[in-house]
């Protein structure tokens, strides 16, 4: 989450500290703008990344960004929310920097999602998927969303699934153990050991 010129600085620098211009070449780096004091600083927050170097683009986080206002969590598709997004749309657009929109995309956002794309939208997320605005508002994006909820449900469940076995595969041998510490601790203390 990035919420001053200054911090974007700080961003755009470490960046160019852990990733080689060759490791560069092969990803887009953005910043999350996430509160109402990123999108009050939106202008410095494009100029900094756009310096030499910068970043490619800004990640509109809805979630976090209406809450950093008090609004609820429904609140998120709402024309009002719509509008802050919009407005960063036109930034990006003006500085030709790529735009995400995540934080609860699902069926309910399309429209939103639609409006922004009208100025600048490449990709939108839920919280496992990507997707590409042109070919997913193009297409059964319906159909793709209740496919990205499926995906989740499945991804959850299979890393439930694996920490718990890695959990429980030692149980037997931690209850044995235990078992073992507490005779040897009581034959220790009988003084047999000696």
């Amino acid at each position: 989450m990035v919420e001053s010129a200054y911090a974007a600085s700080k961003y755009v620098a470490a960046k160019n500290i852990v990733f080689t211009s060759d490791e560069q070449k092969d990803t887009d780096f953005l910043f999350n703008m996430e509160t109402i004091t990123g999108f009050n600083n939106r202008d410095s927050l494009m100029e900094a990344i756009c310096l030499p170097g910068g970043a490619e683009g800004v990640v509109f986080g809805r979630v976090d960004f209406v809450g950093s206002m008090g609004w609820a969590r429904e609140t998120i598709n709402l024309q009002q929310t719509t509008d802050f997004a919009l407005e960063v749309s036109k930034l990006c657009k003006k500085f030709d920097k790529q735009l995400v929109v995540g934080g609860g995309v699902s069926i309910e956002s399309i429209d939103a999602l639609r409006q922004i794309h009208q100025i600048r939208l490449d990709r939108f997320e839920t919280r496992k998927v990507v997707f590409d605005t042109g070919k997913a508002l193009s297409s059964d994006i319906e159909a793709g969303l209740v496919d990205a909820v499926h995906f989740e449900l499945l991804w959850l469940q299979n890393k439930r699934d694996y920490y718990s076995g890695i959990a429980l595969e030692d149980a037997k041998r931690i209850e044995m153990l235990a078992l073992r510490w507490e005779e040897l601790k009581s034959w220790k203390a009988s003084g047999r050991n000696k």
